[in-house]
């Protein structure tokens, strides 16, 4: 399958995702506008956070766009004695996107992945695809296998939320 002819109708520069895509063979990945509201799934982010692991120094959390993730639980999941949210520097230079349309996968470099638990109840996700004003509708499992995603109870049980230890 390839997503080419589609995303140049669309006016869609960024080709990463698409030959990613491609090079896994994901069939159930469809390119969507901001202004599609016809498919039913939930939208995710996709966030880069800074630890405190030498290891482990950055590590992408993709995690429901309403929802809250719960420092606490990543920094014991990673193992580290601190977690905050990476700078939109730091986030754009790690994934090769832009804040507000980072794709969930198709990094310059492998960065460790986690998604959300909550995730799983959801047939299909819509996440960026690296170009403002687009975004792909993707299977839960094609998503967490194109990001190579360890799957974990992330989301924060409160109302508030946190994105670091301070």
């Amino acid at each position: 399958m390839s997503y080419l002819a589609s995303s140049r109708e669309m006016g869609i520069h960024s080709q990463c995702v698409l030959d990613f895509l491609d090079k896994f063979q994901v069939t159930s990945a469809k390119l969507v506008r901001d202004t599609d509201a016809t498919e039913e799934a939930i939208a995710v982010k996709t966030l880069v956070f800074s630890t405190s692991c030498l290891e482990r120094p950055n590590v992408v959390v993709i995690t429901p766009a309403c929802k809250c993730v719960d420092v606490a639980s990543l920094r014991s999941l990673v193992n580290c004695s601190h977690v905050s949210l990476a700078s939109t520097a730091a986030a754009e230079v790690l994934t090769g996107f832009n804040i507000g349309c980072i794709a969930p996968f198709a990094h310059p470099c492998a960065l460790p992945t986690y998604v959300a638990d909550d995730i799983l109840r959801y047939d299909r996700v819509i996440c960026g695809i690296g170009e403002t004003g687009y975004h792909l509708c993707i299977s839960s499992q094609d998503l967490i296998s194109c990001s190579a995603a360890t799957v974990a109870p992330l989301l924060s049980l409160g109302g508030k939320s946190r994105f670091s230890d301070d």
